[in-house]
């Protein structure tokens, strides 16, 4: 067993979980008997989880095996792919190292009238999509920056050539240094601060985080699972008001049955008594 998970890391495999009952393998036909286990799993490495992000993995009943069949859908909940994809305004960290964001969010704020909640959609859609282009321009950037390097670093040696060398390394060590905001954001862990710095391994955590925080499924009040995105929608929607509304109270009696009376009739004569000058 210990040479199959080491088998398991060599190669970056991973539990893809599942839907359905949680065993996979039964032996025994009476309840003194009787054993479940989880035997059977589907596994994949981080490629295939950005290839298939909305994948399924279905236990299938059994009849002459002991093992239940298991099926990994690469097509996944087609009921969560249905529908347009709503947008969702997501601020990154790295652009506050980008002087040109100041600017562009001032422009927008004040290009309109409308009021606060429509301005912050208009700017979160004009500022997403300027970030599209910025992102393009940046990889141009980075591809004609490192070709220059090895072009330098094929010449001869020159105090115009070294100097050049170390504006271009400049700007490229800038650009990691907004990669690395843009990471540490997305894991929400502490490991850019402790000396893991932008590795295989951090990508792999900000996936698996992405991928562990997506809600296939809700409870409803009787106990039934909602798979629908547009149902999960309304039922989140619905127990949240339910939760922060208030609701009226038909009686206050109950609230004064574990109270005891603690003020004397005599106390009380005072306490009401007309309020006087002196």
């Amino acid at each position: 067993m210990a040479a199959f998970r080491e088998a398991l890391g060599y190669c970056d495999l991973y539990d893809l979980w599942f839907n359905g009952q949680w065993y996979t393998w039964e032996r025994g036909r009476l309840v003194k008997n009787n054993i479940r286990e989880r035997l059977d799993r589907g596994v994949a490495n981080m490629k295939w989880w950005d290839l298939f992000p909305r994948y399924k993995v279905n236990r299938l009943q059994h009849s002459f095996s002991d093992h239940c069949p298991v099926v990994v859908d690469t097509f996944g909940n087609k009921d969560m792919q249905g529908g347009v994809k709503q947008w969702h305004f997501r601020f990154d960290a790295n652009w506050v190292l980008n002087d040109e964001v100041n600017e562009r969010l001032k422009q927008e704020w004040n290009s309109n009238s409308l009021d606060v909640l429509e301005k912050l959609e208009k700017v979160g859609s004009k500022l997403s999509n300027w970030v599209k282009g910025e992102k393009q321009r940046k990889d141009q950037r980075r591809k004609y920056l490192n070709g220059r390097l090895l072009e330098l670093g094929a010449s001869e040696i020159s105090d115009v050539a070294l100097e050049e060398i170390t504006e271009i390394k400049l700007e490229l060590n800038i650009e990691a240094d907004k990669d690395e905001l843009y990471w540490e954001q997305r894991a929400r862990v502490n490991w850019l601060r402790i000396g893991d710095r932008n590795t295989t391994f951090f990508h792999k955590s900000a996936t698996h985080r992405r991928r562990k925080n997506r809600i296939k499924g809700l409870e409803n009040e009787v106990g039934k699972l909602i798979t629908d995105e547009h149902e999960i929608t309304i039922l989140a929607t619905k127990y949240f008001k339910e939760l922060f509304s208030s609701k009226p109270v038909k009686s206050h009696d109950r609230l004064f049955e574990s109270f005891l009376p603690c003020i004397t009739d005599k106390h009380n004569g005072i306490l009401m008594q007309e309020f006087k000058e002196e």
